[in-house]
């Protein structure tokens, strides 16, 4: 039952949770700076692209690592004790919304890979780690976002029929009007948003299967709409909460100089993400241009400003907010380990591109020994290598006071066995000696090397 989840969310996730939640992140914010790079080259200056990237990259890294580790260890317990959450409506709903950022992640790693030498692609496996880090990015957004559910909701709550969607819909008439304004800055964020997605799909699934024409838009749209129905949601109910509460307030304790530092970069996050809901809508008029960039923008700030009070939290009190990032110092040694035998497994993606990597033997010879020993390594050590290495250095992987030498060689044939042991003459075979009998028992004399 979730119930009986919810009693265990407040023991600590196991260290194994906080190096997967961390990883997670890293991919979360490696995913933003390209995708804000990529929408951002050559419309604004260089030096602007690169730092609003790089803001996207530390915050969103930071935000999906908080509580990621509980987040994990929730949702997998949800997904093994009641696995048919997966399969409702809110869960549907979130996975295409993933999925069409997973696309949207793979056209910009895509367009900025393919600017690269045709030599260094030609020696790297670029398609698999294109296809891995967007999966991965999908995935990240769906399990770190989806909301489980922790109770049934109320009736009055969910407009499930006519009657209380009407009395839905007249609530929302009667709000005032500078939430109406919000609704439809964040509602025109939403579907800006959701026709770059669309395109970035549709141009994906155009490329790798050009046969299905009819199939691929039919995929797009389903993507799509999941999309901008989770983007309205998200973003108008974000919008209503800065237009009614207004900016976030940093603790009276927190230095003023890094209130300003996550505040510039809050802002240009947002201007990254103006520049993605353009999309590819540059050729509009000027003037149209920088008005779906500032709405963009607005929505960006205001979605972004609130969650960046745990940050906050973080730069003020490490010691209390630590446990949501990483675990106690006992574990952190096991986590750099792990860290480090995973990235040695990369150079194993050169095995789904056997093409890629006699091009890369040929052309960068030492790059290839170097990835393929730090893959050989990690391997070894991953499978229980470490463990047999440590064996051999405290000497326990043979009996105690015994060496290689030590051991008995096994007489070729049974007459020699017979003639050494006499009273198991009958038996034939060393299998059939009894227990006195043994190796360790055999008669003075018996040399385990035969010098003639």
């Amino acid at each position: 039952m979730l119930t009986s989840r919810i009693k265990q969310d407040h023991q600590s996730p196991s260290w194994q949770w906080y190096l997967l939640g961390a990883t997670s992140a890293v991919i979360m914010g490696i995913s933003s700076f390209v995708i804000a790079f990529n929408f951002m080259l050559g419309q604004v200056p260089m030096l602007l692209a690169i730092s609003c990237a790089l803001s996207g990259l530390i915050l969103n890294t930071l935000l999906y690592w908080q509580d990621s580790a509980k987040k994990l260890q929730r949702f997998v317990e949800a997904v093994t004790t009641e696995p048919q959450n997966l399969f409702s409506f809110e869960a549907l709903l979130s996975l295409g919304s993933a999925l069409c950022v997973g696309f949207l992640a793979f056209s910009s790693y895509q367009t900025q890979i393919s600017s690269l030498s045709s030599t260094l692609l030609a020696a790297i496996p670029y398609t698999t780690i294109i296809v891995l880090l967007s999966f991965a990015n999908s995935i990240s957004t769906f399990v770190l976002f989806y909301d489980l559910p922790t109770s049934k909701t109320p009736l009055k709550d969910t407009p499930s029929n006519h009657s209380s969607l009407i009395t839905h819909l007249v609530d929302i008439i009667q709000r005032p009007l500078h939430v109406h304004c919000a609704y439809v800055l964040g509602a025109t964020q939403s579907i800006l948003f959701t026709m770059t997605n669309l395109y970035c799909v549709r141009q994906i699934l155009n490329f790798y299967m050009p046969f299905a024409v009819i199939a691929n838009t039919a995929i797009a749209g389903t993507l799509a709409l999941a999309l901008v129905i989770s983007e309205i949601r998200f973003n108008c109910s974000n919008m209503e909460n800065f237009v009614n509460t207004g900016l976030a307030k940093p603790p009276q304790t927190i230095d003023l100089r890094w209130r300003d530092l996550l505040m510039s970069m809050v802002t240009m996050n947002a201007f990254a993400n103006g520049y993605i809901a353009l999309g590819t809508l540059q050729h509009l008029p000027y003037f149209a241009c920088w008005s779906i960039v500032a709405i963009g923008s607005i929505v960006s700030f205001a979605v972004m400003q609130e969650p960046v009070a745990s940050i906050y939290q973080l730069v003020d009190d490490f010691k209390s907010e630590r446990a949501r990032f990483i675990p106690d110092n006992q574990y952190l040694s096991k986590i750099v380990d792990a860290s480090l035998k995973m990235l040695g497994c990369l150079g194993g993606l050169y095995l789904f591109e056997p093409a890629a990597l006699i091009a890369a033997i040929s052309a960068y010879p030492l790059m290839v020994g170097i990835l393929s020993g730090a893959f050989t390594a990690s391997a070894f050590l991953t499978l229980g290598g470490d463990s047999i290495i440590m064996s051999i250095i405290h000497g326990t992987l043979w009996p105690q006071g015994k060496t290689v030498g030590d051991f008995p060689e096994i007489p070729l044939s049974s007459d020699s066995t017979n003639r050494q042991n006499p009273r198991n003459h009958n038996s034939g075979s060393l299998v059939s000696m009894s227990s006195d009998d043994s190796v360790s028992n055999l008669p003075t004399g018996y040399n385990t090397h035969f010098n003639g």
